[in-house]
């Protein structure tokens, strides 16, 4: 029984342990005199009940609206827009591709990351933050993969695998069978 009410508790409060649920909490009971509805209010949300979920870890809290709630609350900006980011792309080391909190405010960062990050961002034709969430959860993929060239094509290999994918539709639902791998394997090999 207990067991099952903690799966419960984990499956309506999935980002109950995350660091910007805990944050906006512990920012939220350090004022008591600031209501959630008061806080909704001031945010432009409906609802209280916003507050409320992004408070207990029921529903995450947007990154675009990360920097009004920390403003809010008097919360440090960078550390807690850093948190909910790491709350909702929990597969991106973060502390290893922004400045550490060590470096002063206006210090730039060092100049291999923002050349790195400015070359990504040429290549993407926009900054991360405004890119879909399908091309964000396409970098998350190749960043987390340990070994990415097994997986990812190159631009040259692209062209190859889309006239093989066309020639074997079964590619994508179980791969063509041995045979016929084979088959394969010796003509590219001829």
């Amino acid at each position: 029984m207990v067991n099952d009410t903690h799966a419960k508790h984990d499956a309506d409060y999935p980002l109950a342990h995350t660091q910007a649920t805990r944050m906006l909490a512990a920012a939220l009971e350090a004022r008591p005199g600031l209501s959630q509805r008061t806080l909704a209010h001031t945010l432009h949300y409906k609802s209280s009940v916003v507050i409320s979920h992004m408070s207990s870890g029921r529903a995450p809290i947007p990154i675009e609206r990360a920097l009004d709630i920390a403003d809010a609350l008097e919360m440090d900006r960078g550390e807690f827009l850093l948190a909910v980011l790491e709350q909702r792309f929990p597969s991106i080391d973060f502390q290893a591709i922004l400045p550490s909190p060590a470096q002063l405010p206006g210090q730039e960062r060092p100049s291999r990351d923002s050349k790195v990050i400015a070359d990504l961002e040429r290549i993407a034709g926009a900054n991360f933050g405004a890119l879909p969430e399908e091309r964000l959860q396409i970098i998350k993929d190749v960043l987390s993969d340990r070994a990415p060239s097994r997986r990812w094509l190159t631009l040259d290999e692209l062209p190859f695998v889309e006239d093989l994918r066309g020639a074997c539709p079964e590619l994508k639902s179980g791969g063509p069978s041995l045979e016929k791998r084979a088959r394969i394997v010796a003509a590219a090999r001829s």
